[in-house]
C-alpha cells in the first residue's frame, strides 16, 4: 500500500511540475492584456531592428494602463497598432480619470477624449524593453513624434 501511495504522490508531483512550466496561450502575449478581443490584429508581428525610425498615419483609438501602457491606434486598413509609450511632447494621449471613475483595472488613467478619433502622422521605433514591470524583454513600439492631420 505504501508503494502505491508513493507512486501516486510521485505522479502527482510530476504533473504539478509540468503544469507550472507550461504557460497557457492566454498568458503568452503580455502586451495584449488590455486590448479587447475584437482587436486581434497587431502590427508587432514583424518588427525591424531596434532604433530604426518608421512612419505611420493612424487614428488614435484609446489609451489603457494595465501592467503596461498601451497607446492604441488604428490605420486605414483597420490594423491595430499597440505602442508601449510616447515621447512626443506636443500631445498627451493619456488622461487622469476623475476619482469616481478610477479603479484597479484602469489605475486612474484613460484616454484623452480630445484626441480620440483624430488622425496622426507618427514617427516611431522599436525598442528592446520589458513587456511589463519585471517581465520578459521583447521588442516594443515607441512613438517618437506625433503630428495631428488636419
Amino acid at each position: 500500500m505504501k508503494a502505491h501511495l508513493a507512486k501516486s504522490f510521485f505522479f502527482l508531483l510530476l504533473l504539478t511540475i509540468g503544469a507550472c512550466q507550461n504557460t497557457p496561450a492566454s498568458e503568452q502575449n503580455a502586451t495584449a492584456d488590455n486590448i479587447p478581443a475584437d482587436s486581434t490584429t497587431t502590427a508587432e508581428s514583424s518588427s525591424p531592428a531596434s532604433g530604426q525610425e518608421l512612419s505611420l498615419t493612424a487614428k488614435f483609438v484609446r489609451f489603457s494602463l494595465g501592467d503596461a501602457s498601451h497607446f492604441i491606434f488604428e490605420d486605414k486598413t483597420g490594423m491595430t497598432w499597440d505602442f508601449a509609450g510616447s515621447e512626443d511632447q506636443g500631445y498627451v494621449f493619456e488622461a487622469e480619470l476623475p476619482e469616481a471613475e478610477a479603479d484597479e483595472s484602469n489605475q486612474g488613467w484613460g484616454s484623452n477624449p480630445a484626441l480620440q478619433g483624430k488622425w496622426f502622422d507618427l514617427r516611431y521605433e522599436y525598442r528592446m524593453e520589458p513587456l511589463y514591470p519585471d517581465g520578459p524583454i521583447d521588442s516594443v513600439m515607441y512613438i517618437l513624434e506625433a503630428k495631428m492631420k488636419e
